[in-house]
């Protein structure tokens, strides 16, 4: 596989965890705000990316247990069903709906894992930047 396959894989599986955070950060505001939510309230929306914070804790799980592109295909699965659930009930189940954002948050943490190590795995010294 050429270098520019590899960084279009790459490419591809960081846009993809990414936009989860682009949903909570730009539309879930929008989304509460409508729903008559106070702004204290949409503020603490942000707590719902803690999985980030906490991917210290899962990365020896993802380092163990299966391989890479386990994680990655059931990351990407997940996150494919997270987005047809409101998708499909609508926005209008709030709680629903930031319970499927929180989840999102999981496994796009979790894929960034996967990923990185992926991109290690992948990528050769020569492929890297200069410092």
């Amino acid at each position: 596989m050429n270098l520019n396959s590899r960084l279009a894989i790459l490419f591809g599986l960081y846009f993809l965890q990414g936009l989860p955070y682009g949903l909570q950060v730009k539309f879930l505001p929008l989304i509460l705000r409508n729903e008559n939510f106070s702004l204290s309230l949409i503020g603490f929306s942000r707590l719902l990316s803690l999985p980030w914070l906490l991917k210290a804790a899962f990365a020896p799980v993802v380092d163990r247990c299966c391989s890479l592109h386990i994680w990655i295909t059931v990351c990407l699965s997940g996150t494919a069903v997270l987005y047809a659930i409101p998708a499909i009930t609508g926005a209008k189940y709030t709680m629903l709906l930031l319970s499927c954002v929180f989840g999102l948050n999981v496994f796009a943490a979790i894929q960034d894992i996967a990923v990185d190590a992926l991109a290690m795995k992948l990528l050769h010294l020569q492929d890297l930047g200069k410092l």
